[in-house]
């Protein structure tokens, strides 16, 4: 089944903040204080907003999906007897955590063939393995038809609605998976979430902001916000998330207050202690802890991100400069930081 695919990169993929446009070399640079200077710097400004924009917002999937697509969805594997269908079972597992998903859909349409109609407990079970291996290849809409038949098999309501809202998100259906995102949170006893919550609520905010629904996606981080139960971890994204969308709003000192605090909720979650420097913290997350890496470099990048647009540029370059020490080579910070020495005299 050919799937919905969506190109997903950290954090570059697109032209980078400070980088010029094809033909820009050579060209002299208009005066400053001239009404055409202001414009075309006005402009500039703009078209690099636009673009780190539209870049964190294609990242930000990212964030929701690294570590695998593992969603926690409880499945029901029962004690089965060693048969056709409990072979392709193993089989389809097996490809799967080796990295072959189409190998694994096809393993796993095998044994449902072999099982047929009446194991229901074992459907289920097979059926959340294919839609997480067809979520691995980007596949959301032959993921939202399984998760579809998980419902109708009678599989967790919750979690199936979440992990739906979560394909319709990935779709670009904003309506369909606030929709979905708010029907399951409405079943959910009071205090307490099911698994698929977290990927459903984040998922669902940036469709909402992807859609231009700046409004939308704010309310849900602000509700998310209210009912974290002290999950550091989760309080974390959801801080990087409402960063991303004050960004959207040009509210740059707000963002820098959410990525501080996401930043801190994520390191004192790992006894790194408030106010330990990058260096620090990624010493106490390790890259074993992969979601949380992957999520410490993206707030460690948007700090340094933000502090550019609202013109800090000696702290900006310093922070890049610090995000290269400490995790690597990479690209986009590079380029940020030879734009950075274009500003700083």
């Amino acid at each position: 089944m050919e799937g919905s695919r969506r190109r997903s990169s950290y954090p570059g993929g697109s032209r980078p903040l400070g980088a010029g446009r094809p033909g820009d070399a050579g060209r002299r640079p208009v005066r400053a204080g001239s009404s055409s200077g202001r414009r075309n710097g006005g402009n500039r400004r703009r078209r690099r907003r636009k673009r780190l924009m539209k870049r964190i917002l294609t990242a930000a999937f990212c964030l929701i999906l690294t570590g695998g697509i593992a969603f926690g969805v409880s499945r029901l594997a029962g004690s089965f007897h060693f048969s056709k269908k409990k072979k392709l079972r193993a089989q389809g597992i097996e490809l799967l955590r080796g990295g072959d998903a189409g190998g694994a859909v096809s393993a796993f349409d095998e044994a449902l063939a072999a099982a047929g109609d009446k194991s229901k407990t074992f459907n289920i079970d097979v059926l959340s393995y294919r839609a997480e291996a067809e979520m691995m290849l980007d596949d959301f809409e032959a993921a939202k038809h399984s998760w579809d038949l998980i419902l109708e098999q009678g599989g967790d309501p919750i979690s199936g609605r979440y992990m739906k809202s979560f394909c319709e998100s990935r779709l670009g259906n904003k309506d369909q998976a606030v929709a979905l995102y708010r029907e399951a949170l409405g079943m959910e006893e009071k205090g307490k979430t099911s698994p698929g919550y977290e990927q459903a609520l984040l998922a669902a905010g940036e469709a909402c902001m992807e859609a231009g629904d700046h409004e939308g996606a704010k309310v849900l981080y602000e509700e998310a916000l209210r009912t974290t139960g002290g999950d550091g971890r989760f309080e974390s994204r959801v801080r990087c998330q409402m960063g991303l969308y004050q960004m959207a709003e040009e509210d740059y000192e707000g963002a820098a207050d959410s990525f501080y605090q996401g930043y801190d909720r994520l390191i004192t979650s790992y006894k790194a202690g408030t106010g330990a420097s990058l260096d620090q913290a990624a010493a106490a997350i390790t890259e074993e802890n992969q979601a949380d890496w992957q999520l410490l470099k993206k707030l460690a990048f948007y700090q340094a991100a933000v502090c550019e647009y609202m013109q800090n540029y000696e702290e900006a370059k310093s922070r890049f400069e610090t995000y290269i020490q400490v995790f690597g080579p990479d690209e986009a910070a590079q380029h940020e930081i030879d734009f950075l020495n274009t500003r700083i005299r």
